[in-house]
């Protein structure tokens, strides 16, 4: 569905992204991990054509990134970023269906589908219940929970989200841990920027390890998450504690 290979990227001559190369498969979830600087949101900005790589290809659906127009690459992939910003003075029903746009035909109206495509984004993320409330009156978790259900009305087959749980209490990203999850377990790729270790290690497949640009680590989080990683990348001293059935647990040694 997305693989990147030798991708590069630099602000003026510092280099935030080297030599980036990986792949990720329908109904998998791909985790992108690292310290403040690594180049992780830089990546999504690459992998959306908010930025241009200096080097390297992107491949999206067996197509090259650059040769799709904004509307195809809409039809593809879907967006959270870390802060989106609702327009006010719209209800979260009328925010979810803007996700419908890429597949409308120049001043059509929505159809029954799009309208019943809207309706289904809604329940599968908790959001009918409060589908007549404006955007400014929602909370942080809600709005999160809005933006994700607008990405799922587009029908993608790729999900890039930039650190989805920023400013979300624990329940919330739980609830978005696991609608990810149920998201590619129905084939959706989804490609996740996470700051919390532990939530990376639930919620993702394979992990990509980036530090200070570059690719240090790949693979399931039972094998890369190491308290030798974690004092290479971050600088530090933490245990890694495998309670039986949990997977890897990072505790940071005080």
């Amino acid at each position: 569905m997305l693989c990147a290979q030798g991708l590069t990227f630099r602000y003026g001559r510092t280099p935030v992204v080297v030599d980036l190369s990986f792949s990720l498969a329908a109904g998998e979830v791909l985790g992108v991990v690292g310290p403040n600087g690594a180049g992780k949101s830089t990546l999504i900005r690459l992998l959306t054509r908010i930025l241009s790589p200096d080097a390297g290809m992107v491949m999206v659906a067996g197509r090259e990134l650059g040769s799709l127009s904004r509307l195809e690459l809409a039809r593809i992939a879907a967006v959270v970023p870390q802060a989106a910003e609702l327009p006010d003075g719209f209800t979260a029903l009328e925010l979810v269906a803007m996700g419908r746009t890429p597949h409308l035909g120049w001043l059509s109206q929505p159809s029954r589908r799009d309208e019943a495509i809207t309706e289904e984004a809604l329940r599968r993320t908790d959001t009918w219940r409060f589908r007549h409330r404006l955007a400014a009156t929602l909370s942080g978790g809600e709005r999160q929970r809005v933006v994700l259900a607008r990405a799922l009305a587009q029908e993608p087959k790729l999900l890039l989200l930039d650190e989805p749980t920023n400013h979300l209490d624990l329940s919330y990203q739980a609830e978005l841990v696991a609608l990810i999850r149920r998201e590619a377990a129905n084939g959706l790729a989804a490609l996740v920027v996470l700051h919390d270790l532990n939530l990376a290690i639930r919620a993702c497949d394979r992990l990509l390890v980036l530090n200070q640009g570059r690719l240090v680590a790949e693979g399931p989080p039972a094998e890369v998450v190491t308290s030798a990683l974690l004092r290479q990348v971050y600088g530090a001293a933490a245990e890694v504690l495998h309670p039986p059935g949990l997977g890897p647990v990072v505790v940071p040694k005080l």
